[in-house]
């Protein structure tokens, strides 16, 4: 199986400090909390998103995970 991670704005903390991404956290913090897969999504999720998928049966197929469906696979 090949997966195709289609994230849009990652979430967690890192050393290096961007401008940009403080006013976007900002902008971004109620939307986030109001619909949390619609154009954010946590670096931890993500990363149980690959596994849980890397532990799946294999296939044939190519999918391409887009936030909603990277949320739903961190699930199991």
């Amino acid at each position: 199986m090949l997966c195709c991670w289609c994230v849009s704005f990652l979430l967690g903390s890192r050393e290096e400090v961007r401008p940009g991404e403080i006013v976007a956290k900002v902008i971004f913090k109620p939307i986030t909390w109001a619909f949390p897969t619609l154009i954010s999504i946590p670096v931890s999720t993500v990363a149980r998103a690959v596994v849980n998928k890397t532990v799946a049966l294999a296939t044939d197929k190519f999918e391409i995970l887009e936030n909603k469906a990277i949320h739903l696979a961190a699930a199991g």
